[in-house]
């Protein structure tokens, strides 16, 4: 008959919690990356959707996102719940202006309606010049189809 040894079992037990614990860390940690990605997908398969870097302070969780569409250019800002967009006509964009900083840019689309300006925080600087670029094409592309 096998007799029980008083003092491995402390030993065994202490590894049991240590496994649990590791256990449920990983667990926790796969699923906070998949909330992560089922949240941060591109909002629109259309254009292509310019995506602000998680370096910078607004989008460490949930970066903005940029489309530009041939009729308007649209903001788009995951939560939790839900998501906050704002859009503009691209007949209604006065000026885009970049504010560039070491790595990164703020972009700045003013309007011609006097409503407050679209801003889009932290993007890297090629993608504020390549956003700037795409929405010259698209008023270039409006102003061509109208009479």
């Amino acid at each position: 008959m096998r007799e029980k040894n008083p003092a491995r079992s402390p030993k065994t037990l202490g590894r049991r919690i240590l496994r649990t614990a590791l256990s449920l860390a990983v667990a926790a940690f796969l699923l906070f990356a998949g909330i992560l990605f089922l949240f941060n997908r591109p909002f629109s398969d259309n254009p292509e959707a310019l995506r602000a870097s998680r370096l910078t302070t607004t989008n460490q969780l949930f970066p903005m996102q940029v489309a530009v569409f041939p009729e308007r250019i649209a903001r788009y800002k995951p939560r939790f719940f839900g998501h906050t967009e704002d859009s503009i006509s691209t007949d209604q964009i006065a000026s885009v202006k970049i504010q560039a900083g070491v790595v990164f840019a703020d972009v700045v689309i003013d309007t011609t309606g006097g409503s407050p300006p679209i801003v889009i925080h932290g993007l890297w600087k090629k993608d504020a010049e390549r956003l700037r670029h795409l929405i010259g094409a698209a008023q270039e592309i409006r102003r061509k189809r109208a009479p």
